[in-house]
């Protein structure tokens, strides 16, 4: 006797949200997300360029669909923390200065691969403006470590992020976009 393959609780969310594409207006839509190009219809969501992602982007981009993303972004940037309501503190918010095991050099590829822009290099430190969703800009700084403290890289959201996706939904974002490095 075999087992069926065992569901994820992010498989579960996914199938949820699907009965929402029915509702949404402009579909099909192809959606740009880190470097990959997404396909929104109003039956899932499809990869169509790059490489594979979790399953939690899908959800994502049903939630970016469902607000309709049509504003711009704010022009300011803030860390999750400034979204939460007093729900994450900074030390807690998973997003801000999250120690990492790569270089500058590849904190600039990375950035790069995912259509991001180094906006600020100086010694020790490189600033790179990611557009991670469309109307949804990362901002993400890399602060290169030494003996005592390991290279960690602290991330914002452009101050209008939660238009385009409730807070849970962000916190998720903010975790594909850590992901990638």
């Amino acid at each position: 006797m075999t087992t069926p393959p065992r569901r994820i609780n992010a498989d579960i969310v996914y199938e949820s949200l699907l009965p929402w594409l029915r509702e949404v207006q402009n579909l099909p839509r192809r959606i740009p997300m880190l470097g990959r190009e997404f396909e929104v219809t109003h039956t899932g969501v499809e990869l169509l360029s790059g490489r594979p992602m979790h399953i939690n982007a899908k959800s994502v981009l049903i939630w970016y669909v469902k607000t309709d993303c049509r504003a711009a972004p704010a022009g300011t940037f803030t860390p999750l923390t400034g979204f939460s309501h007093g729900i994450f503190s900074s030390n807690n918010s998973g997003m801000q200065n999250q120690s990492v095991r790569i270089s500058r050099a590849e904190f600039e590829q990375t950035a790069a691969a995912l259509g991001g822009t180094i906006i600020d290099a100086k010694p020790g430190t490189a600033r790179a403006f990611i557009p991670a969703l469309p109307n949804v800009p990362v901002l993400l700084t890399y602060t290169e470590g030494d003996e005592e403290f390991p290279a960690a890289i602290d991330m914002k959201f452009t101050g209008n992020a939660t238009e385009f996706l409730p807070f849970e939904t962000l916190a998720v974002f903010g975790g594909l976009v850590r992901g990638e490095f």
